[in-house]
């Protein structure tokens, strides 16, 4: 598993981070730590879980490190099963993105609650646009 982080020029965001999130042989998630190295803005989330039977959830905490199961998650998209699912995030004020001030670490899922710890069984990819 790699985590792609390229800079891109759009009004949007400044970096588009690709990770294709697997499943270890433990069938431990997968989660990846500190994806941008810097607080930032989460403007938009594309979660593919196509290649999975089961829905997913994926999860993104505002912090440096997480420990999947504990981490209380900031924000949390269910993905049914054999699809994909974008959000762009926002408020009715207009606010564009979700800010994060430690940084961003993220996993995903089969379970919706916290304690889950059961990752997917194929791999799912996850495209985070930010600032």
């Amino acid at each position: 598993m790699a985590v792609l982080v390229r800079t891109v020029g759009t009004a949007l965001g400044s970096k588009l981070i690709t990770d294709e999130m697997e499943t270890d042989s433990q069938n431990a998630a997968p989660k990846s730590a500190n994806i941008t190295g810097a607080s930032g803005t989460a403007i938009m989330c594309k979660v593919d879980n196509t290649g999975n039977s089961h829905e997913v959830y994926y999860k993104l905490a505002n912090a440096t490190s997480a420990t999947v199961g504990t981490t209380e998650p900031n924000l949390k998209i269910r993905v049914a099963a054999s699809s994909s699912q974008t959000v762009a995030f926002g408020d009715a004020n207009g606010q564009t993105g979700i800010a994060f001030s430690s940084g961003f670490s993220h996993w995903v899922v089969k379970e919706a609650d916290k304690t889950g710890t059961t990752g997917p069984d194929s791999k799912v990819t996850v495209n985070l646009l930010v600032t």
